[in-house]
């Protein structure tokens, strides 16, 4: 689902990421959760990065689990915070039977190609129940990218319209909530994020084949 070379990226430079990346104080979600999540209910992380914003989510006690397709990352979080060992999983077949009343995608459909991207809404979309929340994140600009729009270190960052997702998420059942715009967590001034809250209202207009 993710771009091959984005992926690899992740897979050769986990312990870098990771260290670079698990810092609380970098969330740039943590604080939309108390509004995007029902107390208590049971999250879906889905792209978890370094497992910062699951433990996160977890202090907040929230039911919350974890996707993350980089094993090397899933290794390096679950040896330096044991505690989401059992709740960090780097295949998304391990959800395939599960049902959330959240799910949280930061930073993640940057990285999806578009030949990729319905699918990884209409997963979601089965993820999770009538009436449940997607909060979601991607750049709004970045100035270090090449035209294949990836940066300098091979990892693509599509910079869709802001229309294009929500077109394609309202054919998932997906109605916008709320929109934020904020600065980035890591103080690099080229780039800020756009944040959306999401309700999944209806039913899809379509299937994936």
């Amino acid at each position: 689902m993710i771009d091959s070379r984005t992926a690899r990226f992740y897979e050769e430079n986990a312990a870098n990421y990771f260290a670079a990346t698990s810092s609380k104080m970098l969330s740039g979600t943590a604080s939309f959760f108390g509004e995007a999540f029902t107390q208590g209910g049971r999250i879906l992380d889905f792209g978890s990065g370094s497992g910062r914003d699951l433990l996160i989510l977890l202090d907040d006690g929230y039911d919350a689990w974890g996707y993350e397709p980089s094993k090397n990352l899933v290794r390096e979080a679950v040896s330096h915070v044991p505690a989401l060992k059992s709740r960090l999983f780097s295949s998304i077949e391990s959800f395939e039977e599960e049902s959330f009343d959240g799910i949280l995608a930061s930073a993640v459909f940057q990285h999806i190609p578009d030949t990729h991207l319905a699918h990884a809404f209409s997963m979601l979309t089965d993820l999770l129940v009538p009436g449940g929340t997607l909060l979601w994140s991607v750049p709004a600009g970045r100035s270090d990218l090449g035209l294949d729009f990836r940066d300098p270190h091979g990892r693509l960052f599509l910079l869709r319209p802001r229309a294009r997702y929500l077109q394609l998420l309202s054919f998932f059942g997906f109605s916008e909530v709320r929109h934020w715009h904020s600065d980035d967590k890591l103080n690099r001034r080229d780039i800020r994020w756009n944040t959306w809250l999401m309700q999944k209202t209806g039913e899809k207009m379509y299937r994936q084949p």
